[in-house]
């Protein structure tokens, strides 16, 4: 993975992610999954584009661990998350479910 992102950056993984993502998701779509945060967290960079990203793999696979994973690194004390996409977690996965977030 690391090969990966070295040969073509964050963005050719992140697009990489997109054009094989499974649902359920398949270990290597988990492995992009953490090659991207693990990334973006080892550089305390904020990419908008890359957490709405991971936040919509995360919803469409239905994975509250990865959907908490995103939120706590990548919106919380760094931007502001749309309400909708809020109420669509609600919905998903239920308030106390989010609550610990």
């Amino acid at each position: 993975m690391r090969l990966l992102l070295n040969a073509g950056g964050l963005n050719y993984v992140i697009s990489i992610l997109k054009d094989q993502k499974a649902n359920p998701p398949t270990e290597d779509n988990l492995r992009l999954f953490d090659t991207i945060m693990l990334n973006l967290q080892s550089k305390h960079a904020y990419d908008r584009s890359a957490a709405d990203t991971l936040y919509d793999l995360a919803m469409e696979w239905s994975k509250l661990d990865l959907w908490k994973r995103v939120v706590s690194t990548m919106f919380l004390g760094r931007d502001t998350m749309e309400s909708s996409k809020l109420l669509s977690a609600v919905e998903q996965f239920g308030f106390e479910e989010l609550q610990s977030v």
